[in-house]
């Protein structure tokens, strides 16, 4: 299975094959209708996409389906498919990994939906660093979902401001928002505008001080459940504890805590 596809989708894919084919291991990519596979030249995966097309025509006659692979693809799906995915071509080879692909493609037609956290996290990565498999998702959330899109834009809009330092882009980019997805967002820089024009053009930044806390609470978080003194001190390098003229406590063997 594509490991690029989202684990509860590989569950739901592999119950298709199952039920499609009747198996699930490396063999179940090979089958096409009728279980005639045994009658072709070369097994299925080893052939193109295009070469596949071509032959089902002939599958349709002679075994009465076009159905070929795993999930028993008819012809005109994998037509549409081809067309509906440009980085698709006819002479890629009809690997279980693509298979694993097309059927996932076809689950984002049905109605599959990624969990959200997934779905914000492919949204905001750049284009080029996607997998066929997420680029499939985001072009299907694209066509069903436009006013998330336009939200992803909107707040891609607002890093670039802050990039380029161009608050004169600001009452703009809040006209645009209040009408999206983020218009609480936008409201929220209505309250602050003055504060946020100043911080887009302003050469100092709180990163520093922010990435201080974050630290501080990982170390607040690992004192849960160590409430002595020396619980605490355990958490400290021992390089530390000598800077700090920190002896630890000892056990009664005379052994020291750790």
């Amino acid at each position: 299975m594509d490991r690029t596809i989202p684990y509860g989708a590989t569950i739901l894919l592999a119950f298709i094959r199952k039920t499609e084919v009747g198996r699930e291991d490396r063999a179940s990519y090979d089958v096409i209708f009728a279980n005639k596979q045994g009658k072709l030249p070369v097994p299925l995966t080893s052939m193109t996409y295009g070469d596949i097309i071509d032959a089902q025509r002939a599958w349709s006659k002679n075994h009465g389906s076009s159905a070929a692979g795993a999930y028993q693809f008819m012809r005109a799906t994998l037509i549409d498919l081809a067309k509906a995915n440009p980085w698709i071509s006819g002479s890629d080879p009809f690997t279980p990994e693509l298979q694993d692909q097309l059927g996932y493609q076809l689950l984002l037609r049905r109605g599959y939906a990624p969990a959200a956290r997934t779905i914000v996290r492919l949204m905001t990565i750049d284009r080029n660093n996607l997998t066929k498999a997420q680029t499939m998702t985001v072009a299907a959330i694209e066509e069903r979902l436009p006013d998330l899109v336009e939200a992803r834009d909107v707040v891609e809009s607002f890093h670039g401001m802050l990039r380029r330092k161009s608050s004169g882009d600001l009452g703009a980019w809040i006209e645009r928002a209040a009408k999206s997805l983020v218009a609480s967002f936008a409201n929220g820089v209505i309250r602050d505008r003055a504060a946020i024009q100043k911080a887009i053009t302003s050469q100092w930044s709180n990163g520093q001080t922010e990435g201080q806390i974050t630290k501080l609470k990982l170390i607040k978080r690992q004192m849960y459940g160590k409430r002595s003194a020396d619980g605490v001190r355990l958490e400290v390098p021992w390089h530390k504890r000598l800077d700090i003229g920190y002896r630890p406590a000892l056990n009664n063997a005379g052994q020291g805590l750790r």
